[in-house]
């Protein structure tokens, strides 16, 4: 069930994501909002993060994005730092920025 999300966001010390390409992925602003730290590729979500608020490779750069992990569990300090940033842009792009978003293209076309 849906409502149960947070409780594996809770548990989990980072978050995955490889994708080749990405719209608007809500798994990736739901473990921002969660406190998840973040790696993968640098498509959607992952890209408007960048490199501040997630471990970022392209796609296709399993050996970089590996590295990158590897040395951020190393790094305490950094893996807060960008859990941090990524919370910050999780609360800035809500549900309500989402809705004012689609709002202002509506009515520039309508």
């Amino acid at each position: 069930m849906y409502s149960t999300m947070h409780d594996h966001y809770e548990w989990a010390d980072i978050m995955l994501h490889t994708s080749l390409y990405e719209g608007q992925g809500i798994v990736i602003a739901e473990a921002a909002a969660s406190g998840v730290l973040i790696a993968g590729t640098s498509v959607g979500l992952i890209s408007d993060l960048g490199d501040r608020g997630a471990l970022v490779a392209p796609p296709g750069d399993f050996a970089l994005l590996s590295e990158k992990v590897l040395a951020a569990m190393d790094n305490p300090a950094l893996c807060e730092e960008m859990k941090k940033v990524a919370l910050a842009w999780s609360k800035q792009h809500d549900f309500f920025w989402t809705v004012d978003q689609y709002k202002k293209i509506v009515y520039e076309i309508g």
